[in-house]
């Protein structure tokens, strides 16, 4: 999650619209139980949790108030834009299939196997249908 905040704008958004300054832990939570639900639930509930991540982030946008990197005062940012979906996505799914030794190569070839179907709910985040 710390590289999804990378991105100057995600990281805007996250902490102009969401609690994570009061309460990292309950946001991380709450993160964490989404992504579970998309990756490993079943369609009804990956489709449940999209309607509402989909619905908070339509009242995530504003603008940036100070320099953030290559990005100047004033930088419109939105939750709904593709650029930005596709940021916290990419860096989701590398995180998933990341080996961490050699040991866990075929552990994790075979998770990865596995949940590559379940993934294909979660472009269902974006507003887009599944494939």
């Amino acid at each position: 999650m710390l590289l999804q905040v990378a991105h100057p704008l995600v990281a805007a958004g996250v902490f102009d619209h969401s609690d994570v300054r009061r309460d990292l832990w309950r946001r991380l939570v709450h993160t964490l139980r989404a992504l579970y639900l998309i990756a490993f639930g079943t369609k009804e509930e990956a489709e449940r949790v999209a309607e509402v991540v989909q619905t908070v982030h339509t009242r995530v946008h504003g603008a940036t108030r100070t320099q953030l990197g290559r990005f100047p005062p004033g930088t419109p940012y939105s939750a709904s834009d593709p650029e930005l979906m596709f940021w916290v996505h990419a860096l989701l799914v590398q995180r998933r299939w990341r080996p961490t030794s050699g040991s866990s190569i075929r552990c994790r070839a075979k998770i990865g196997s596995a949940t590559t179907k379940k993934w294909r709910w979660s472009p269902v985040c974006s507003g887009r249908p599944p494939a």
